[in-house]
């Protein structure tokens, strides 16, 4: 009868063999040296210096294609594109510019060669084995960036917008609303890293360029509020103002020469009236000297005998200032009613006018 083994297994212990920890490390690397090492050897037997597949550089494929290959088709699918003038976006405007101007040119070898995956050290040639191509690797471009700058600065300074404020103006009696404009400006040091990275393009849309904005600070809003709340009423009808018992009136027509409407200095538009150019204007004018005769100088002159006597003698008068027209109008412009007495400011006769 078989006695069972001290073990408990049923199996006799074999006292010729003992495995060790060391043993058993030893055992494996040996193992996984040897599939390290047939791994190495499939890739380099199976993928070479070809490109790996699945690789695309800017929609052209070139996987599977050795790098001379690769470069032919990268000089065929790509050259026509990057020897066409690059279409670039700038703000509002659309600019053509041929790449030799930007300093641009695609290294198809190059290309070729980032997408080969140069390199015969285990890892990398391993790599290849469980590894599908870039479908999107980039190019390799060549950049003259201080040809592109100067070519970009003159591009800045022809699609360059400076900004410019909304207001209203007054012409002909009649107000209408300017639009305001946000500046524009290239961002010359942005625009060197943009066009590197979209160059050569394949599609028919432009390359959009970055740019810095300066946005004016009366806004459309202000301008139509401006329009609707003032302009358009001030030029709805004439001013009539009463002067010394006699009505004058400023017509939408004469006030349109002299009136305006200004920043504030917080983007709110206010109006303003020239009183001084319209005091002066024929217009009226000539109205305010029939309603009130300014002073007149007395008049000398010299008699037969040699004596200084008095040709005609000289009267007192009122006149209209600056002032009081202008806080006479401005209030009246944005109301329905445009009416008001006109207050003058009475003026001395001063002085004498020598005559023969």
């Amino acid at each position: 009868m078989r006695r069972a083994s001290p073990t408990g297994t049923g199996t006799p212990a074999d006292p010729g063999r003992r495995w060790t920890a060391k043993g058993i490390a030893g055992a494996a690397a040996g193992a996984a040296a040897v599939g390290f090492g047939g791994l190495y050897a499939a890739g380099l037997l199976l993928a070479g210096e070809d490109v790996p597949e699945g690789t695309k550089v800017r929609g052209v494929s070139i996987g599977g294609m050795s790098r001379d290959e690769a470069r032919r088709t990268l000089d065929r699918e790509l050259g026509p594109a990057a020897a066409a003038p690059v279409a670039l976006r700038i703000g509002e405007r659309t600019e053509q510019v041929d790449p030799g101007a930007l300093g641009l040119s695609v290294d198809s070898a190059a290309t070729a060669d980032r997408a080969a995956r140069t390199g015969s050290g285990p890892l990398t040639v391993i790599g290849r084995l469980f590894a599908s191509g870039d479908p999107g690797l980039a190019p390799v471009v060549r950049h003259d960036e201080k040809t592109a700058r100067g070519t970009l600065e003159g591009l800045g300074k022809k699609t360059g917008v400076e900004a410019e404020e909304g207001s209203v103006a007054f012409e002909k009696g009649r107000a209408r609303a300017v639009a305001p404009v946000t500046g524009i400006a290239l961002d010359v040091d942005g625009s060197l890293v943009t066009l590197r990275d979209g160059y050569p393009r394949t599609g028919t849309d432009p390359l959009p360029l970055p740019v810095r904005r300066t946005e004016p600070k009366v806004g459309q809003q202000e301008t139509d509020r401006a329009l609707k709340e003032f302009a358009e009423p001030a030029m709805s009808a004439p001013v009539t103002l009463a002067v010394a018992g006699r009505n004058i009136s400023l017509t939408p027509t004469l006030l349109s020469k002299h009136l305006s409407l200004g920043d504030d200095g917080a983007g709110r538009l206010t109006p303003r009236l020239d009183a001084k150019a319209l005091l002066t204007d024929p217009a009226l004018s000539g109205p305010l000297r029939q309603a009130i005769p300014g002073p007149t100088e007395a008049r000398l002159r010299l008699d037969a005998a040699g004596r200084v006597t008095v040709a005609e003698e000289g009267r007192a008068g009122r006149q209209v200032t600056e002032q009081t027209l202008g806080a006479a109008v401005l209030p009246l412009l944005g109301k329905e009613v445009k009416r008001e007495t006109m207050k003058t400011r009475y003026t001395p006769r001063d002085h004498v006018t020598c005559g023969a």
